[in-house]
């Protein structure tokens, strides 16, 4: 089974979905089996079929599932996560969600639920996870003692903050899609904390609102026996992007946003140690390997270890609103 493809539909054909079939169609694992879209994106699908050499074009979502597919992987707008990837897990279509999996903790349960029941693998797009730096963080974690603060910034200045403000807002600013820079950017940040420290007893979220009522950007501080974290992400300004870790042995800071975790320094005993094990200039590149590492021995145990993940960052979100 170790040359077997993963024959892969894909659901969407906005950036990130075009950002995946980039990334999937030079790997050797997966097989670009079908595209399906909303039926006035079906010239953009098409165009992105032709490029990409998937045989399968459709506006038709039932008519997608009963393709000859594996997996499916959803990009759609946030708020249309939960139902074709409930869907798809009812048709025995294993599934991978962009993130954030669902704008809410309830939904993201029933997938995990019935991903479990129909002994299927469901797993959320979110890179952070899946680096060698991030392994070799937890690994290293000990050397620090006892942690107090966590602090990670993401702040990337939104390619249509301008056409937001001048009153043309698209899915990423929109409440009604479930936009805004807490579901977005800082969903990182939330899943390198949870990721390392599970979930926190109590959290608030502060906010920076615009005109319709988005977080723009936001802060949202999470507390832990004995240390807290404190996550900020904006799509209204840029900043220096970085996350640090600090205990009592030392410290350790991620030299770049958590989601492409490009090196990070260690510093105990006052030696520092830098670290840059990723070899690859794609971020979407590990995490991909990772899910179909984990269809070709069917590790089920592992993808529902990232599945626990996923819950415990919505549960942060919902315990900070």
């Amino acid at each position: 089974m170790t040359d077997k493809k993963m024959k892969t539909g894909i659901v969407g054909t906005g950036r990130m979905a075009a950002e995946a079939m980039e990334t999937l169609a030079g790997m050797p694992g997966y097989e670009l089996s079908a595209l399906c879209c909303r039926p006035r994106s079906l010239p953009q699908a098409q165009e992105l079929a032709a490029r990409y050499g998937i045989q399968a074009v459709t506006g038709n979502y039932n008519e997608f599932l009963e393709a000859d597919i594996d997996i499916v992987y959803i990009a759609f707008v946030n708020s249309a996560h939960y139902e074709p990837a409930r869907q798809a897990l009812l048709c025995g279509k294993h599934v991978i969600v962009e993130k954030p999996m669902c704008p809410t903790l309830a939904e993201t349960q029933e997938l995990v639920r019935l991903a479990r029941e129909k002994h299927l693998l469901l797993f959320e797009a979110v890179t952070t996870l899946h680096f060698k730096n991030f392994f070799k963080i937890r690994e290293l974690l000990p050397r620090l003692g006892n942690i107090h603060h966590v602090i990670c910034n993401y702040s990337q200045l939104s390619s249509r903050y301008d056409r937001y403000l001048a009153g043309d807002y698209l899915a990423a600013f929109d409440p009604q899609c479930a936009g805004g820079s807490l579901l977005d950017l800082n969903v990182y940040n939330l899943n390198f904390v949870a990721g390392l420290f599970g979930t926190p007893t109590k959290a608030a979220y502060h906010a920076v609102r615009g005109y319709n009522g988005i977080d723009t950007s936001g802060t949202l501080v999470a507390d832990y026996p004995g240390m807290v974290a404190v996550c900020t992400a904006a799509k209204d300004a840029d900043g220096d992007n970085f996350a640090l870790i600090e205990g009592e042995k030392g410290w350790l800071r991620v030299n770049g946003p958590v989601n492409t975790m490009p090196s990070f320094t260690l510093c105990t005993d006052g030696q520092r140690q830098e670290f840059a094990l990723d070899d690859t200039a794609n971020r979407l590149t590990a995490e991909f390997e990772c899910f179909a590492k984990a269809w070709r021995e069917q590790d089920y145990p592992m993808a529902y270890s990232l599945l626990d993940t996923a819950c415990r960052v919505m549960e942060t979100i919902e315990l900070a609103k």
